[in-house]
């Protein structure tokens, strides 16, 4: 029936709007207060990317698999193209075009 009425599956749609939500507080468009969790990397490696955010590190899953540390990594994977879009929309349109569940923990 999803297939049929064209509907993303509940999976893809959940992480979409984790990372869309995570923009969100990121850009300060929604005041949750975790920016003292946001520590950007600033190691000149050949994996480092502007806007990076240090990994939180977690010792239980139930943790490691919570909102923020999960989407970090997350949001780390996304391509640097799509985590500066200016706007909400812009990068909600952006996201349309890769699979972000792809870029979860697993």
């Amino acid at each position: 029936m999803i297939d049929h009425l064209g509907w993303e599956p509940l999976q893809h749609r959940r992480a979409r709007n984790k990372v869309i939500m995570f923009y969100k507080i990121y850009h300060h468009i929604v005041e949750v207060p975790v920016h003292h969790l946001f520590h950007n990397t600033r190691e000149g490696t050949r994996a480092s990317t502007a806007n990076n955010i240090r990994q939180i590190s977690t010792r239980v899953d139930t943790y490691k698999y919570s909102f923020i540390p999960s989407t970090i990594v997350a949001w780390n994977n996304i391509p640097p193209a799509i985590r500066n879009t200016p706007t909400v929309d812009s990068f909600r349109h952006a996201l349309s075009s890769i699979s972000v569940s792809e870029y979860l923990q697993h």
